[in-house]
């Protein structure tokens, strides 16, 4: 379960950015997550839209797993767009388990996107090693704690290592990439940003560092 931080503001005192609109940003690696986005989208999303139309308020998911063009893509707009998504929302979801999603300093075309997206967010020319989802986690939540209203999540590790297992079994790379980490760098990376979420839990609306199953 969720485990609810008493020293943060309660929600109602934030105000919504469009007071016609209530966007909810989720955020997590690409692969690994469907079961997570499949609990959101059949049986908790429908019952926040029925709360938010009972208020004359739409509800809207930001997902950019659903939402990145080729076109952007190809002209290396990822971070850019996921960052504004992430200034145009109102609470921010996040997600992770063991693997930690596209990062690389020599990754030519993380590297691309980050320098198109510089310009507007000054601060990522400190993180060029991080990954895409750490950056939305870093402007979500840790680079102001408490200015978004934040639930933060991490997976049990048991959990991506049966499920590692089971692919492995099955002779199927594809999907026990899902469940691991990419390198002991990698693994660095992501022990340091679930440490830092963990410090900031009090300014977090709900944090749990050990879920055991998507549901």
């Amino acid at each position: 379960m969720f485990r609810k931080t008493p020293k943060m503001a309660p929600v109602s005192s934030y105000k919504l950015k469009d007071p016609r609109v209530c966007r909810v940003f989720v955020s997590s690696p690409f692969g690994g997550y469907e079961k997570e986005r499949e609990e959101l989208v059949l049986k908790y999303f429908p019952q926040l839209s029925h709360l938010c139309q009972g208020r004359g308020v739409q509800f809207v998911a930001v997902d950019m797993r659903w939402g990145i063009t080729e076109e952007a893509a190809t002209d290396a707009q990822v971070v850019s767009i996921c960052l504004r998504e992430v200034d145009r929302s109102d609470i921010f979801i996040g997600f992770y388990g063991q693997r930690y999603g596209w990062h690389g300093a020599k990754d030519p075309m993380l590297q691309k996107n980050i320098d198109n997206a510089k310009k507007r967010y000054p601060w990522l020319t400190k993180v060029k090693d991080r990954s895409v989802t750490e950056m939305e986690f870093l402007h979500g939540h840790l680079n102001s704690p408490g200015a978004l209203p934040s639930i933060m999540a991490f997976r049990s590790k048991s959990y991506d290592d049966q499920k590692r297992k089971k692919a492995e079994e099955k002779k199927n790379s594809r999907e026990a990439t899902k469940f691991t980490v990419e390198s002991s760098e990698a693994n660095k990376l992501l022990t340091s940003l679930k440490e830092r979420v963990a410090s900031t839990k009090a300014k977090c609306v709900a944090f749990n560092d050990d879920y055991k199953t998507p549901e």
